[in-house]
């Protein structure tokens, strides 16, 4: 995804990117908001190794939730896959809280016996490819953040094309919604996926205490960078902030200092320059 947005993406629209049936990518054109609307992203400076860290932190079974609910929900499932997508999304997001009940998590003989096969042929078709240290399995909140987020990014894409700020000269309560799901989904990462970190709990306080509407890891998450939501009036005072509160208090060289907060508006993305004889064209 973030290769497609870094190829595909327009100036001053963000961009959706579907995977099914095949790759595509249009932009969605950011409305004039007023205020006007900045994205301000602030390193964290927590490197998480993946490779190291992976078969630890790794967050779900590759293709299992499709296997598991085939077997589990029947037709209900299946007619889930015929409806709108945020009609298709909100039933996932029934069945999986009517399906996978277990909070603390399940064992591989319990995902086993569900998928009728045995332990080891569980590990090979689910724990192959990628290796999994992890004696439990917390299914139930990585399918419910998995579907939940996918239903705000329906949501977000809605907002953005729908007609509710036309004509305003306040849109507030406009740039406050946009921001709700952003923070819904920071709420999911750290709640649900258990991808973020507290560091980058921290920086989503400060920012959001400071004027922000919304804030949020981004990336793969257990550190990295943030992106957060800013009227561009209160981009100083978020800024601020997070240097008074956060970056002051790491032990930071003057370059990383320099690229610790980047205050950036959706651009163009990578184009191919074509010379001939010497000349662009």
């Amino acid at each position: 995804m973030d290769q497609a947005a870094s190829v595909f993406s327009e100036q001053g629209s963000a961009t959706f990117v579907s995977f099914t049936p095949s790759l595509s990518a249009r932009p969605v054109k950011f409305p004039p908001t007023r205020p006007e609307l900045c994205f301000v992203i602030a390193q964290s400076f927590v490197t998480s190794n993946k490779h190291v860290t992976g078969p630890i932190l790794g967050i779900s079974l590759q293709g299992f939730h499709d296997a598991f609910f085939y077997h589990n929900g029947g037709s209900d499932y299946a007619a889930a896959k015929s409806l709108t997508k945020e009609e298709e999304l909100r039933r996932l997001i029934d069945i999986t809280k009517e399906t996978l009940t277990r909070e603390d998590g399940y064992t591989r003989e319990e995902i086993a016996s569900a998928l009728q096969m045995s332990v080891p042929e569980l590990e090979q078709r689910f724990m192959s490819r990628f290796p999994v240290r992890a004696d439990r399995f917390k299914l139930r909140q990585r399918a419910l953040h998995v579907f939940t987020e996918a239903l705000r990014v329906v949501q977000f894409l809605a907002l953005l094309e729908g007609p509710l700020h036309t004509g305003r000269t306040d849109t507030t309560q406009f740039n406050e919604e946009l921001g709700r799901l952003m923070n819904e989904t920071q709420d999911s990462c750290r709640d649900l996926y258990e991808c973020s970190c507290p560091e980058l709990d921290e920086i989503c306080r400060i920012s959001r205490g400071a004027g922000a509407y919304s804030s949020r890891l981004t990336g793969a998450g257990w550190g990295g960078c943030s992106v957060h939501l800013v009227p561009a009036d209160k981009v100083p005072a978020v800024k601020e902030a997070l240097e008074q509160q956060y970056y002051s208090k790491l032990d930071l060289t003057d370059e990383q200092k320099e690229q610790a907060v980047v205050v950036s508006r959706p651009a163009r993305g990578s184009a191919v320059y074509i010379v001939e004889g010497g000349q662009l064209s």
